[in-house]
């Protein structure tokens, strides 16, 4: 008997798979010289149908029997299925004849089971197959709500058996991530989702990246022991990743990049010519720093500033969170309109590029900012570093004085005038304005201004004042007073002086000396109406209230009497006052008098004065 035996496939899908089966077809010959009857075929490996009653000597019969053998996994996974089946009949004599089958088209290339020579091989054809995809997730491994260095990507794989045999030893490596986990065999058709896991610690250079590229294989071993592998898929792919042409099936985790960066400036006053005052020339000397505020690496950055030139930099690259305090320096030259507003406001710009080649920028920041209550606070700039110029406002004031002999006499006298005049100095570092003088000196009046007055200017013209003469002051023998002079700074500070008479450098008041108590007298008086000697003029008798003047003629008759001469209302003016006297309605006639003057001075003491009086009109 030969038997032969062909694949089918039963579904049709061009793979050996289990439900697939082998058709055997079988020849049964009677190669004896009698007739065989009950002729019976079985076989241990499939299901033999048909029947042959008799067959003649010499005969053939090869549609009698056939068999169907149903495809196992340990047929594919075995790669044939080796089949034996028995050919059984009678002799006339009723003794049992058969014979185990043989191959009529045995398979060259297949191995032969050396305990069964004669069995018919139908070759199963292998397609050993594995599949495995890769999904990775990001994870926030210190919850802080951005990507950083130590955050990890953890990895799910899938590992699929595409093919129809049994693999076994199956792993996974990554090349990019840690991998755990061991499967020891996977049917054919089965899938595994849960022995194998992974994960990659993100690095500096992933989130520069903004995405993790990754591949694994996946290998395992066919059932000849030979190696199948595949390279990973990702599941989920991302849409809008950029895909490396050199890894077309990576799985791609997107890492957000936040780029960020700030900048703080901080100002220092320098006094450079070590006056202690702020003045223009003086500097400000600026320090920055530069602090990658983001997760990615931020290169090629600069500083600017609208009001100094910025030295240092470009600085290369920055690490995330990395600071820079050394790179950036500027130098300020303060102006006088920086010392008129108490401050000088500044804002500098940093700038930087990311990983894509997108700009990074902030502006500055005060590292001290001024509270909003601060009057220098400037909430127009709230960012603004801020360095405060002292403002050291000052005023000085010199009164000088300048009596005014109204009659020449030499003599002051009651209502006769002073006329003050001021110089006004700026004594500080910053404008003054609204300058005013005030003297407290009653009857004073101060003329001129209010003034402004820039730094170091002096004004000597606008403001003047008068005061009239009292006969205390001229009791007195000076008049002395001060003069307080009074600004205001553009912060509203108040400043003053009290004047000096000379170079302001003890604030002493201005004396004027009054020789108004000594006794002149002007012995001539021409009462003629033209002005000038109308009366018999004592000068410096106001001083002394308790007198008594007499004049007697050259007869030695008084002709003039009276206590209490003032120079004014009781005053000789040629006319007879004697107690015996010529006729009063007339004057005197014109001629040599002689006066007696008698005044009691502040001690008690009594002096006297006489002399000669010439009268002519």
């Amino acid at each position: 008997m030969t038997k032969d035996g062909t694949y089918a496939d039963t579904n049709a899908d061009g793979i050996a798979n289990v439900g697939d089966v082998v058709n055997y077809t079988f020849t049964v010959t009677n190669t004896g010289n009698t007739t065989l009857t009950n002729i019976a075929v079985t076989d241990d490996n499939a299901v033999v149908t048909g029947s042959l009653a008799s067959l003649a000597a010499g005969a053939t019969d090869s549609t009698s029997f056939t068999a169907v053998h149903v495809i196992t996994q340990a047929d594919i996974d075995a790669g044939y299925v080796y089949n034996l089946a028995l050919a059984s009949g009678n002799d006339p004599k009723g003794n049992p004849i058969e014979d185990e089958s043989n191959d009529p088209t045995p398979c060259a290339t297949c191995p032969v089971d050396p305990a069964c020579a004669t069995c018919t091989i139908v070759e199963i054809v292998q397609a050993p197959s594995i599949a495995v995809t890769k999904d990775g997730t990001y994870a926030d491994t210190n919850a802080d709500g951005i990507a950083n260095v130590g955050d990890v990507v953890n990895y799910a794989f899938t590992v699929a058996n595409t093919g129809n045999t049994t693999l076994t030893n199956i792993i996974v490596t990554d090349e990019n991530a840690v991998v755990t986990g061991s499967l020891a065999s996977l049917a054919a058709g089965a899938t595994d989702s849960t022995s194998f896991t992974a994960v990659h610690v993100i690095t500096q250079a992933d989130i520069d990246a903004g995405y993790v590229y990754n591949l694994a294989l996946a290998s395992g071993n066919d059932p000849q022991g030979d190696p199948v592998t595949h390279e990973s898929e990702d599941p989920t792919p991302c849409a809008t990743c950029p895909v490396d042409p050199a890894c077309a099936t990576c799985t791609i985790v997107e890492i957000v990049q936040a780029p960020s960066i700030a900048v703080t400036k901080d100002g220092t006053y320098a006094d450079t010519n070590s006056d202690g005052i702020v003045n223009v020339g003086d500097v400000i000397e600026y320090e920055f720093t530069v602090t990658n505020t983001g997760n990615v690496t931020i290169t090629d950055i600069s500083l600017t500033d609208p009001i100094v030139a910025v030295s240092g930099g470009p600085l290369a690259s920055l690490a995330p969170q990395a600071s820079d305090a050394v790179t950036f320096t500027a130098t300020y030259t303060i102006t006088q309109a920086d010392i008129e507003l108490g401050a000088v406001y500044n804002l500098a710009f940093a700038e930087g590029t990311d990983p894509n080649g997108n700009p990074v920028d902030d502006e500055s920041q005060d590292p001290s900012p001024l509270d909003p209550t601060d009057p220098l606070y400037e909430p127009t700039c709230p960012d603004c570093t801020v360095t405060i110029l002292e403002q050291n406002p000052g005023i000085a004031l010199i009164k000088t004085a300048t009596f005014n002999d109204a009659n020449s006499n030499g003599i002051a006298e009651a209502g006769e005038t002073i006329t003050y005049n001021f110089t006004v100095t700026n004594t500080g570092n910053v404008s003054l304005s609204d300058v005013t003088i005030n003297d407290p000196l009653p009857g004073v009046v101060v003329i001129g201004g209010p003034i402004n007055l820039a730094v170091g200017q002096n004004d000597s013209t606008t403001f003047t004042a008068t005061y009239a003469i009292t006969q205390a002051d001229i009791n007195a023998g000076s008049v002395s007073n001060q003069a307080i002079v009074t600004g205001r700074s553009p912060l509203g500070q108040e400043v003053s002086d009290e004047s000096d008479d000379t170079d302001n450098a003890g604030n002493e008041p201005t004396v004027v000396a009054i020789e108004g108590c000594t006794i002149n007298v002007f012995n001539a008086v021409s009462p003629n109406d033209d002005g000038s000697n109308e009366i018999f003029y004592i000068g410096g008798l106001e001083c002394y209230p308790d007198n008594q003047v007499q004049i007697f003629n050259r007869w030695g008759v008084l002709v003039y009497e009276v206590n209490g001469y003032n120079n004014n209302d009781k005053s000789f003016r040629g006319y007879s006052g004697g107690r015996v006297t010529v006729n009063k309605s007339e004057g005197l006639p014109d001629g040599t008098y002689f006066y007696f003057l008698k005044y009691k001075r502040p001690d008690g003491s009594v002096s006297e004065k006489s002399g000669y009086l010439y009268l002519s009109r």
